[in-house]
């Protein structure tokens, strides 16, 4: 959209389609600060009177899991998180709406009992640190006390006014760029044929991050999720529950070949699911790019059940094997280290940043690869 060009946007995520349709919204930032203070002050005064059972209360959690909800958060987050969200549905432009939705969100996981350094979902269950400070102990690790889901929303919502404010006039000029903005599965979506003239993506490692564990309370709140198995049915590539509609797909691949010949059965199943269903991906951003047109990847490599799968080297032989000419590879460090995170060594258990550097913490997918084919 800054660079004047015209694009489709996406994904089977719906988190992440939101999040993209918020991101190239267009709002006079007035309204939006005006929206922001209306939908905070007036589900601040509700929450303030209401309890877990009362009518206005029960009617903003209808047709949510509120025991998963009660797990997550402290009552009075989800007294205030559940009025707020309705005062937000109630407003009509779907811009602005989008916006205030995308706030409300990022400020979930700092709203409930998510072990903040984990990337896994953990509610915190350490010690809660005592009132006495006489009694604290200096090695004992406590509990993050989890803040009052009205402060975290005002705190994210100047946040993003700020940066919003900054972006508008770009916004403005670009309006006829905006992007067609698609929640759907590549594998079942018609991309059509000589379309576009670059396809840019970062698909999901192999069994790297569950997408329905990471963006869970996103969906019990926005989208009425009862589960996290209800959410993975979406078919997240490279997690355990995606289909399995490709499975029978020869993937030819030197690499892969090596891999399969030390590969127990089990084990192979979930990595020839996840590279036959990429390799379909591929032949269909094939099929859809004009003559010359470029295809760009950034993926990293796994480690799976003991194997360490070279999923950029695969993907290079996969590429060429359908027609792609590769035009250039690098390899990065990844700039955001939240989800470069520890496993330890033996067990596979998420490790907090504290334990980098001790025995048998594993850093994982500290770099990235970039890719770019040509038609």
């Amino acid at each position: 959209m800054r660079l004047g060009r015209y694009s489709l946007a996406l994904d089977v995520n719906p988190v992440a389609s939101l999040l993209t349709r918020a991101k190239t919204a267009l709002v006079e930032p007035a309204i939006l600060s005006e929206a922001i203070e209306t939908v905070t002050t007036n589900s601040l005064r509700l929450s303030l009177t209401s309890g877990i059972d009362t009518e206005v209360v029960q009617t903003a959690l209808e047709g949510k899991n509120v025991e998963k909800l009660k797990y997550w958060f402290p009552e009075c987050n989800v007294i205030h998180l559940s009025l707020l969200l309705s005062e937000i549905n109630q407003v009509g432009d779907e811009d602005l709406r989008d916006i205030l939705l995308l706030i409300f969100s990022s400020s979930l996981k700092l709203s409930s009992h998510w072990l903040g350094w984990s990337v896994k979902p953990q509610r915190d269950r350490r010690p809660e640190e005592p009132e006495d400070t006489d009694l604290i102990d200096p090695k004992v690790r406590y509990r993050r006390k989890v803040p009052y889901s009205a402060d975290v929303f005002a705190k994210r919502a100047r946040e993003v006014l700020k940066r919003y404010v900054a972006s508008v006039p770009q916004l403005n000029r670009q309006i006829a760029y905006r992007p067609q903005v698609v929640c759907a599965d590549l594998l079942n979506y018609q991309l059509g044929t000589i379309c576009y003239d670059a396809v840019i993506t970062s698909p999901p490692y192999l069994t790297s991050y569950e997408y329905a564990d990471l963006h869970q309370l996103t969906a019990y709140w926005l989208f009425n999720t009862q589960t996290v198995d209800e959410f993975q049915k979406l078919g997240f590539i490279g997690t355990k529950r995606q289909s399995d509609i490709y499975k029978e797909t020869l993937v030819t691949s030197p690499s892969l070949d090596k891999l399969r010949s030390i590969m127990k059965a089990g084990t192979q199943r979930n990595v020839e699911q996840y590279f036959s269903s990429m390799q379909f991906s591929f032949s269909k951003v094939h099929q859809s790019l004009k003559e010359g047109g470029y295809f760009c990847i950034v993926i990293g490599n796994s480690r799976f059940k003991g194997y360490e799968i070279a999923n950029h080297q695969i993907f290079i032989e996969l590429l060429e094997g359908i027609g792609f000419e590769i035009c250039g590879t690098w390899e990065r460090d990844i700039p955001n280290k939240r989800l470069t995170s520890l496993r330890h060594a033996q067990t596979g258990r998420i490790l907090p940043n504290v334990l980098r550097g001790t025995e048998n913490a594993i850093e994982i997918y500290p770099t990235e690869f970039i890719l770019v084919a040509r038609r």
